[in-house]
């Protein structure tokens, strides 16, 4: 019975940390907007580098072979960029940038890492300003890291065409990121394209028309998109292109198609959720029901076994779990909190796909369908399905 709660509540608590409700400073060096309006030079949405992009964010964790894959393209002047944190609510991120000059212009590519360790305590901190604390601190570092390239490397401004990519944490920096560069005002082009991306901030904003070069693609059954919540008035900056869901046509097609994708990418079955996207919007309005806005996820106490604690603080010990700093006493906390009527459903939710009575090799992480909803590997088996066509319908039902 020990051996099956400890790893209860650690599997629990590496699937609580996906529903992150989710300072460095430099001189920026980058020059204020000139007015120049970048949106009416944007290129439009392209199938063939969202895949390449995503490609790439599959290499970030290795550098030297994303080094590689950048060279191959005749990209040069590769850089990799690691803010690391120990704990609290710093701008752990890292990222690589590199560049490919022609005789009339110069295009520069980003790709952002998604969280590792303590970066976790900056997933769960929004705090109260506009934009989402963690999320935004970490865009202040790569800002002001990315400044120091164009300026180390002389690369002009004005003919010079930026594009950002991500993964979950990396899409959020690549969202906001791509932001500031449109709103500079200073760049032939900018253009980001997310994958799993979080909601960013609570700007009013965030469908204005110079953002239009921004996809944010999303699983359907990825709740980390939906997350920070959107009825506390959060969303992120460009378009929501959003993967197949039940309504659409050939639906139950495409899925299997999808499933059979992804084991051949990933080497083991995708796990799904019974009512599939259905079960996404059960536990939005879960979450709504205990935190209905902001001031309630730090200030409503929730009783449980071991007191009482605001959904905020049981987050916080989520952190502790996964930066891997006191796993033991934070898990049983978090294992005695789960037995609240109000977390059950929240945990059952997390906890699908996931078998607690065979524990001879541990929970396999692989076997939830969170895991299988957030992966990489499910948004590449989505693009290999798909057609551009589908996303030019997707953003026409958006714009």
């Amino acid at each position: 019975m020990k051996k099956t709660r400890i790893v209860f509540l650690t599997a629990m608590a590496v699937l609580l940390c996906l529903c992150g409700i989710f300072s460095f400073s430099r001189e920026n060096a980058l020059p204020t907007s000139n007015g120049k309006d970048t949106q009416a030079e944007q290129e439009g949405f392209s199938l063939q580098k969202a895949r390449y992009l995503l490609g790439l964010c599959t290499k970030i964790n290795y550098p030297r072979k994303l080094e590689t894959a950048l060279l191959s393209k005749e990209f040069s002047d590769y850089e990799y960029f690691e803010h690391k944190q120990n704990m609290g609510y710093k701008s752990g991120i890292a990222f690589s940038v590199a560049n490919k000059k022609t005789e009339s212009d110069t295009e520069i590519i980003l790709i952002f890492r998604g969280s590792t360790g303590a970066e976790w305590y900056s997933n769960f901190h929004m705090g109260e300003g506009e934009t989402h604390a963690g999320f935004s601190a970490a865009t202040d570092y790569a800002y002001a890291e990315f400044s120091e390239y164009l300026e180390e490397h002389g690369i002009k401004f004005d003919n010079t065409k930026i594009t950002l990519t991500g993964h979950s944490r990396g899409g959020a920096v690549a969202n906001l990121l791509s932001k500031r560069l449109i709103d500079s005002g200073n760049f032939e082009s900018v253009s980001a394209y997310t994958f799993a991306c979080p909601n960013t901030t609570k700007s009013t904003e965030v469908n204005a028309p110079r953002y239009k070069c921004i996809y944010n693609i999303e699983n359907c059954e990825d709740f980390i998109t939906r997350v920070p919540l959107e009825a506390w008035d959060y969303s992120k900056f460009g378009l929501r292109l959003r993967l197949p869901d039940l309504d659409d046509e050939n639906y139950s097609e495409l899925y299997a198609q999808m499933e059979k994708n992804f084991e051949k990418i990933a080497g083991y079955p995708h796990i799904s959720y019974e009512n599939r996207s259905r079960d996404i919007e059960a536990f939005l309005k879960d979450a709504e029901s205990i935190a209905p806005t902001v001031e309630e996820l730090y200030s409503r106490k929730i009783t449980t076994p071991q007191g009482s604690l605001t959904l905020g603080e049981y987050l916080e010990n989520a952190s502790a779990i996964l930066s891997k700093e006191f796993p033991l006493p934070e898990g049983m906390f978090i294992l005695a909190s789960s037995e609240c009527a109000e977390l059950y459903p929240l945990t059952d939710f997390m906890l699908e796909g996931i078998d607690l009575t065979d524990l001879d090799e541990g929970i396999k992480l692989e076997n939830s369908a969170v895991n299988s909803a957030h992966t990489l590997e499910t948004y590449m088996a989505w693009l290999r399905v798909l057609e551009e066509e589908f996303f030019i319908s997707r953003i026409s039902e958006v714009t």
